[in-house]
């Protein structure tokens, strides 16, 4: 079968077609938003216009014909209505999460944790970039808090907090817990060049490991030593690229708590425009 030629634009064949088994009925070309594929002479066909590998046209594929290049195994399937999760049954699980802040004396193992990266992979990026890095910290965190409290001592007399962290630091045998980790001694670090590409990845971290009955809070003075010396919180982490940055963090571990209800919240502000 003879099929027409397309001229390259400004991407590269990024997909693997089954003319075989491609049956011609343009679901691909219709949710391509790059306008990379079209149908001719009743089979799917690249155009190779700057594809950015989303890989919707293999989802959305009822034959399974198109793989991704760089992914060549067949993503995985489900059923035509794949959220079975009742919307009450969301608001609830929603409404219980909580900031976890008293944790059992065990960690995570890497297995365990591995499985809240698998959820991150699929979090929303802007031009599906997948431009979110992580670090997990855990023999090395209390050598990163001690330069975190380095970094924040000018911060010292505005913050108590702050100034505590620094006397830990010096004296920690004099403290119950850690005046930022509390109890926890796990944390997850996320890198990004656009804040909310990290911070999307690191929400789906933290509801799937509220699912696995882990909890964690995020912690605001990290985040602020991050902002205050970028650079230098960043020569921890040497092999992360130079055009991210630590943008937020999540300290983890099993809950040593149980709580019995909701905490009451006020309204969200919604203007209607």
């Amino acid at each position: 079968m003879h099929l027409p030629y397309y001229p390259q634009l400004s991407g590269n064949s990024e997909l693997n077609i089954n003319c075989d088994a491609c049956v011609g009925c343009g679901k691909c070309e219709a949710v391509c938003v790059r306008d990379n594929i079209c149908i001719s002479s009743g089979k799917a066909v690249e155009k190779c216009t700057d594809c950015f590998v989303c890989g919707h046209c293999a989802a959305a594929c009822p034959k399974n014909a198109i793989t991704l290049k760089r992914f060549p195994l067949a993503a995985e399937e489900f059923t035509d209505h794949p959220v079975n999760i009742l919307p009450e049954d969301m608001l609830n699980f929603i409404k219980q999460r909580r900031s976890i802040r008293r944790f059992k004396e065990k960690k995570i193992p890497e297995k365990t944790l591995s499985v809240l990266f698998e959820a991150a992979a699929y979090s929303p990026t802007a031009q599906n970039a997948h431009a979110t890095e992580f670090a997990v910290l855990d023999n090395k965190l209390d050598e990163f808090m001690n330069l975190v409290a380095d970094v924040l001592r000018p911060l010292a007399e505005k913050y108590p907090r702050v100034s505590q962290l620094c006397a830990y630091a010096e004296k920690k045998d004099e403290f119950p817990m850690h005046p930022l980790l509390w109890e926890g001694r796990q944390m997850i670090c996320a890198f990004s060049e656009r804040p909310a590409d990290a911070l999307i990845a690191l929400g789906r971290i933290e509801m799937m490991a509220y699912a696995m009955c882990l909890g964690g809070f995020y912690s605001l003075f990290i985040s602020e030593a991050a902002d205050l010396d970028p650079e230098r919180i960043m020569t921890f982490f040497g092999d992360i690229p130079k055009n991210k940055r630590l943008q937020a963090v999540f300290v983890i571990g099993y809950p040593d708590v149980t709580y019995k209800r909701t905490a009451p919240r006020e309204a969200v502000p919604v203007r209607w425009m």
